[in-house]
């Protein structure tokens, strides 16, 4: 009977907490050019956005 060779250990790894600065993000959005242009983009709040796909609209 042959032993087989043992395998080195594995090494230890140190999980690490990695402290992130929060992120404000501003956005802009101005009125259509063009009334009743299609929009993109809609205000559902004060802090929201919602994008829309317009070419999913028109499909």
């Amino acid at each position: 009977m042959q032993r087989r060779p043992r395998l080195p250990p594995k090494p230890r790894t140190v999980e690490r907490k990695v402290e992130q600065d929060p992120v404000e993000v501003f956005c802009r959005i101005r009125p259509a050019e063009i009334p009743g242009q299609e929009e993109c983009i809609a205000e559902v709040d004060s802090r929201t956005v919602k994008v829309i796909n317009v070419l999913t609209i028109c499909a």
